[in-house]
């Protein structure tokens, strides 16, 4: 058996596991045969797979327009920014709704698509990562579909916040008006799904992956490894399979930043997992 089978093999034991230990049934789902073969890696897939894409056609490659906020209030109008932007701030941070219709109402989307902090943040960036769901929902109703693509002083999307801060429903809110959000690239020209995992957010990676795994094979190796490692550590074990199926070799050995390796991290995993009491046991995702 080869390092690559094995290690598949060593991960799927671990999942079952996990999902026997918490009473969970097989998730059909979650088991898709990526490969066309049986998870031997070496088929051609079925008539319905998809078929490669190169990294030049795939849309996490595409290259997008960066979209800025205009105008920035702080800068360009202080007046305005002390009268309307303060406020419009302080009402999106609290979730204060009422205070947010009463300053919104007779500027539509001018306001909204303005920068608000010195971050060159938008109200919709300050909702999210201050997790007001309904808020965003009221500023997802007031803009929009291309707005939602407008980038903060760093380049990051409101949809990349929510992959930073794990808040799924807020994703779901934006994806449903935009789905091209999810891969349109933020700091760094980082994915939302490559900062979902750098971030540790088991729930929010695995959302994330149903959406990016067509064009997983698109990604900078960089980015592969990243989310193959995040997956081990948050215990998202069937993912990290379905990764191997996809990218083999290229994940098993390269070691990441840290100058670590699949076993590496798989051997803290468990040996955390292990520490636990059988009346305290949890799963490596319930420990992140």
């Amino acid at each position: 058996m080869g390092f690559r089978a094995w290690l598949r093999q060593v991960l799927r034991t671990i999942q079952e596991k996990v999902d026997h230990f918490l009473g969970r049934g097989v998730r059909p789902e979650d088991e898709p045969n990526i490969s066309g073969d049986n998870g031997t890696g070496t088929g051609t897939g079925s008539g319905n797979e998809e078929s490669p894409q190169s990294p030049k056609s795939c849309i996490c490659q595409r290259p997008w327009v960066p979209r800025q906020p205009s105008p920035h209030l702080p800068e360009t109008n202080k007046e305005f920014y002390v009268e309307q932007g303060v406020p419009l701030y302080r009402a999106t941070l609290n979730g204060d709704r009422e205070k947010l219709q009463q300053i919104l109402n007779p500027y539509g989307r001018t306001l909204l698509c303005s920068s608000i902090t010195g971050a060159r943040e938008t109200a919709l960036h300050v909702a999210v990562e201050a997790r007001q769901v309904a808020v965003v929902k009221e500023l997802v109703g007031r803009m929009e579909s291309g707005d939602l693509e407008l980038q903060d002083g760093r380049g990051n999307t409101a949809f990349c916040v929510a992959a930073a801060t794990g808040s799924v429903n807020i994703a779901k809110i934006l994806m449903d008006e935009n789905a091209d959000l999810a891969f349109i690239r933020g700091a760094e020209n980082r994915t939302p799904l490559y900062i979902a995992a750098v971030c540790g957010y088991p729930e929010m990676l695995r959302f994330l992956y149903k959406k990016f795994e067509p064009h997983i094979p698109c990604l900078h190796e960089e980015e592969q490894r990243g989310i193959f490692f995040a997956c081990i550590r948050a215990g998202l074990f069937d993912l990290a399979i379905r990764m191997l199926e996809v990218l083999g070799d290229v994940l098993a050995w390269p070691p990441n930043d840290d100058e670590e390796t699949a076993l590496g991290i798989l051997a803290r995993t468990l040996s955390a997992f292990a520490g636990k009491s059988s009346t305290t046991l949890k799963t490596p995702i319930d420990m992140c």
